[in-house]
């Protein structure tokens, strides 16, 4: 699967644990609305959610393939990565 970063956005929160919103495209579809997360065990990719009329969170797109899922997460990552050693300490967040 070819996958392409269409935008990345830090978030302006320095105490969030959301550190950027990305939006990808791949061969077939587009993703707006993924984010890089700082969890417990590192940073992980969470996928959108929506919240519902119970005020619960509900994802609206997952990757049901384990496998999709691992390659969309470790390309997001790395290009995060990559991103985020591209800019110059002390500037501001973008968003």
């Amino acid at each position: 699967m070819n996958i392409k970063i269409l935008d990345i956005r830090k978030t302006k929160f320095a105490n969030s644990i959301c550190l950027a919103f990305v939006n990808i495209q791949t061969d077939t579809f587009v993703i707006k609305g993924l984010r890089i997360i700082n969890g417990r065990n590192g940073l992980f990719v969470s996928y959108p959610r929506e919240k519902g009329k119970d005020d619960k969170w509900y994802d609206i797109l997952y990757p049901v393939d384990v496998m999709v899922k691992q390659e969309i997460e470790n390309y997001v990552l790395g290009e995060y990565n990559k991103y985020i050693g591209k800019i110059p300490a002390g500037l501001p967040p973008e968003g």
